[in-house]
């Protein structure tokens, strides 16, 4: 019996990607690694490795350069893209790191928007 197919019509914004209805299964996880639990893999996981925008590994006390103009939030202050920042701290979340800027002390920045310098 030859699969049915039906067609749907659906109005999305120019912006917008539409999904299509082939699933891929996900990369199953080791029994005791749910999403943001306290139980990690082995040390050196790629999963635990803190990386720029080019996928450089980042490590504590590297200075990275900023690739985009980023707005501080609570502030006036903007950072310029191709600001250095020196002396970075990791935190427990692979996507951010903590640094202190020239004008703001105590800022967490996201990894995407970073370059190892």
């Amino acid at each position: 019996m030859p699969i049915q197919r039906t067609a749907v019509k659906a109005y999305f914004p120019k912006h917008m990607i539409l999904c299509t209805q082939v699933r891929f299964p996900l990369a199953r996880r080791p029994s005791g690694m749910g999403r943001g639990g306290a139980a990690h893999g082995p040390p050196g996981d790629i999963m635990d490795e803190t990386r720029d925008s080019n996928g450089n590994v980042l490590k504590d006390g590297d200075s990275v350069t900023l690739i985009k103009d980023l707005k501080v939030k609570g502030t006036s202050v903007t950072l310029k893209r191709g600001t250095l920042v020196k002396n970075i701290r990791l935190t427990d979340d692979p996507a951010h790191i903590e640094c202190n800027a020239e004008k703001v002390k105590g800022l967490v920045l996201r990894t995407e928007f970073l370059k190892k310098a």
